[in-house]
């Protein structure tokens, strides 16, 4: 849906508050006590959570009878999935949709924590039938994988305030820049099958480079080697906030479906999006977007398989 990925994203896009969490790439970064609250918030939603009836019966015979969903999750940063004080326990908005879910569902979530470039691959070799970790919908990954959607997010970009680099409004402003993103993610993807717009208005294409946490971006922006970061649009804002005098947010690009992915066909997906409508319908989900500080990333409906970005 090329259209779809043109559509600038205004003022309704996600904005992180900056009383929040201190996330970073690095799955030990810890919780500071604002996004405790938030997370302890989001946790009295949960637990008042009960099984619903209509949504259960939509389960598959296998978890019916063995009580439990395999998921996979990966400590992707504030304020998806991140580290508690303790650095032990995970916390965040996926991490309490997936309880929350699994209350619905009147089953137990069975997690797994992996790195974040192999909960795909996990899901296809049956390591656990469910991943989280901010996976937006794409037309490429609509081939392999279905699609439980419960909230949206966008694309961001960050500089280096030194630079001066103006405000990213459409794809082809950045024609002739040298642009990073992170290992594995569906920007990669987008940026590729959009590289021939720039000849047809006659400008040098993009360059793209890769990195594999927060830590090495931003030190690629500092030197100058990349002129702007692609990003999460909630990630880039927080990540601006909480770092202003090395990055610098430069706008955002479209808006993208995010939620739980598991294997093309699976007959677990209806239940999960009922259960996800449910949480929508009585309230609790905007309860535990409210507590992250994250109600404009809401959906109204949560969708099998929507429409993905080229």
């Amino acid at each position: 849906m090329r259209s779809r990925f043109w559509a600038i994203a205004g003022t309704a896009m996600i904005l992180l508050p900056a009383a929040s969490a201190c996330g970073t790439d690095d799955p030990s970064s810890a919780a500071d006590k604002e996004a405790v609250s938030g997370a302890a918030t989001a946790a009295a939603v949960v637990q008042k959570i009960g099984r619903d009836d209509a949504a259960a019966g939509r389960l598959p015979d296998d978890v019916k009878k063995s009580g439990t969903i395999t998921t996979g999750i990966s400590t992707v940063g504030a304020p998806f999935t991140f580290l508690a004080s303790d650095n032990k326990t995970q916390i965040g908005l996926e991490v309490d949709l997936r309880d929350a879910v699994a209350r619905v569902l009147g089953v137990k979530a069975v997690t797994t924590t992996t790195k974040w470039d192999s909960l795909l691959v996990g899901v296809q070799t049956g390591k656990f039938r469910v991943a989280q970790g901010n996976f937006g919908v794409t037309t490429d990954r609509l081939k392999t994988y279905d699609f439980v959607t419960y909230y949206n997010d966008g694309f961001g970009f960050l500089a280096n305030p030194t630079t001066n680099q103006p405000t990213i409004a459409k794809l082809t402003d950045l024609c002739g820049k040298k642009v990073g993103t992170s290992t594995g993610t569906s920007f990669i993807g987008v940026l590729q099958s959009h590289e021939g717009d720039c000849k047809k208005l006659g400008k040098e294409p993009w360059k793209i480079s890769t990195y594999p946490d927060q830590a090495s971006f931003t030190l690629a922006l500092d030197q100058k080697r990349i002129d702007l970061f692609l990003r999460s649009a909630i990630r880039a804002q927080y990540d601006a906030k909480q770092q202003p005098a090395k990055l610098a947010f430069k706008g955002t690009l479209n808006a993208e479906h995010v939620g739980f992915v598991l294997k093309k066909g699976d007959p677990l997906g209806p239940a999960l999006q009922a259960a996800v409508q449910k949480l929508i319908d009585d309230g609790s989900y905007a309860g535990i977007l409210k507590a992250w500080g994250l109600e404009s990333g809401a959906v109204q409906t949560s969708q099998l398989n929507p429409p993905g970005l080229d």
